[in-house]
C-alpha cells in the first residue's frame, strides 16, 4: 500500500510508520471523516493471525466509551490482510499530517512541569483500564503514546505480537523490557500476569524520559540542569520504584501504582506538610464559599490525632508540677514518655477517625 491508494473505502493521505507485521497510515473514509487504519499482513504474521485478529476484535469491546483508550472503529479482513481503523492522533503541523507523540513531544526535550502530571496520570489510566480487563499492552514507550485533542493515549497494541517474535524483532524498545527478561532463553514464555508487570517497568521508563527528556537507555542518570520542581521530584521517586534493579524491590502492579500517583496528586494539591493542607484548606474554603469543615476533610485523621497529641502533651506538661517535669525530662522516663505519645496518639486517632466519618456521612446527607 501507498499513499494515495484506496484500500477498502479508504484514501490513504499519510503515512505514519510501520512495523515487523505492518503499516500504519492516516486515512479518510467516504463521508471524509479522518481517522488511523492499521494494515497487518497475515502472511508475516503466521499462523498465529487469527489468534492476533481476535485479540484486536476483544480489545475493541473494551474501547467503546472509553476516554482514555484509542478508539477503535472497525476491524476487517481480506485474503492477504486484516486491518481496523481508529482515532487518528492530532496533527504537529497544519501543512501536512505528522502524528503529535509522546516521542514527537520529547524531541524538543523534557515535558514542561505544568504539563507532567496530566500527561503522566492520563497514560496510566489507560494501562490500568486494560490492566483490568486482564490484558496487556506490552509495547508502551513514547512512539506509541498519542495526543487525541490533547489527551495521551496507548497505540499500536503489543497484543499484535506474534508467539514466534525473537528479541531481534525488538529493535527501538528493547530499553523498555526489564533487563532479567531481556536475558531470559525464552522471552515470549511469561503469563499476563508477568506481561503487565513489564507494562509497568516500561511506564516507569516513559516518566524517566518525561521528567528528564533523556534516551532510556540513560536510566537513571540525571541531566545537570534537571528542574527541582515538586512533580520532577515525585515523579522521579515513581520512576525509580518502577523500575528498580531488583524484581522483588519494584512497585508491580496497577492498584499500588494507583495509589502512588494518587499520593502525589494529593501532594500537589495540598503540599506536603499538615500546615501546608491547613492553609490550602481554608484558602479553597474561600475561594468556593464552601464550609472550611468540608474541606479540612480532605486532611487524613492521622495527621489531625498528631497534631491534638503534641498539642494535649504540651498543655499537659505545662500543668505539672515543675520538680515533676524535671524528673520526667532527666531521661530515666523516655521510654515511659515515648509510649504514653505513641498511646495519646492512638487514642486520638481512633476517635477523630469515627468523628470524620460520622461527619462525612452527615455532609452527604445534607447535600
Amino acid at each position: 500500500m501507498e499513499v494515495g491508494d484506496n484500500y477498502h473505502g479508504l484514501k490513504l493521505l499519510a503515512y505514519c510508520g510501520g512495523g515487523a507485521f505492518g503499516e500504519v497510515f492516516y486515512c479518510e473514509d467516504l463521508s471524509h471523516k479522518k481517522m488511523a487504519v492499521k494494515i497487518l499482513s497475515k502472511q508475516k504474521i503466521g499462523v498465529h493471525w487469527k489468534r492476533e485478529l481476535k485479540g484486536i476484535t476483544n480489545y475493541r469491546k473494551l474501547t467503546v466509551g472509553n476516554p482514555h483508550l484509542l478508539q477503535i472503529y472497525q476491524v476487517e479482513e481480506d485474503e492477504d490482510y486484516f486491518f481496523y481503523t481508529m482515532e487518528a492522533a492530532d496533527s504537529l503541523s497544519e501543512t501536512r499530517y505528522k502524528a503529535d507523540t509522546l516521542a514527537a513531544r520529547l524531541d524538543n526535550g523534557a515535558l514542561p512541569d505544568k504539563d507532567i502530571f496530566s500527561v503522566i496520570s492520563g497514560i496510566f489510566k489507560g494501562i490500568a483500564t486494560i490492566h483490568s480487563a486482564g490484558f496487556a499492552h506490552r509495547d508502551i514507550k513514547p512512539d506509541n503514546i498519542l495526543f487525541v485533542r490533547g489527551i495521551p493515549k496507548l497505540a499500536d497494541l503489543g497484543l499484535l505480537s506474534s508467539l514466534s517474535m525473537t528479541m531481534s524483532t525488538l529493535a527501538g524498545t528493547f530499553e523498555f523490557i526489564p533487563p532479567e527478561i531481556r536475558l531470559s532463553d525464552n522471552f515470549n514464555n511469561y503469563d499476563n500476569v508477568s506481561r503487565q508487570k513489564c507494562d509497568l517497568y516500561a511506564f516507569g521508563k516513559v516518566i524517566y524520559c518525561i521528567i528528564t527528556g533523556m534516551d532510556p537507555l540513560n536510566f537513571p542518570s540525571l541531566p545537570k540542569n534537571l528542574s527541582t520542581s515538586l512533580p520532577v521530584k515525585y515523579f522521579l521517586r515513581l520512576s525509580w520504584a518502577l523500575c528498580s534493579p531488583d524484581p522483588a524491590k519494584r512497585l508491580d502492579n496497577a492498584i499500588d501504582v494507583g495509589n502512588a500517583i494518587k499520593r502525589i496528586e494529593n501532594k500537589l494539591l495540598y503540599g506536603e506538610h499538615w500546615t501546608d493542607k491547613f492553609f490550602y484548606a481554608l484558602q479553597k474554603s474561600q475561594q468556593n464559599d464552601q464550609s472550611i469543615v468540608t474541606e479540612l476533610l480532605h486532611i487524613k485523621p492521622r495527621t489531625w490525632a498528631l497534631f491534638a497529641s503534641i498539642t494535649s502533651d504540651i498543655i499537659l506538661s505545662t500543668a505539672l508540677p515543675r520538680e515533676f517535669r524535671e524528673i520526667l525530662l532527666s531521661g530515666s522516663y523516655s521510654i515511659f514518655i515515648a509510649l504514653f505519645f505513641l498511646f495519646n496518639w492512638l487514642c486520638f486517632y481512633i476517635v477523630i477517625d469515627i468523628m470524620i466519618k460520622l461527619v462525612r456521612v452527615f455532609c452527604r446527607s445534607r447535600n
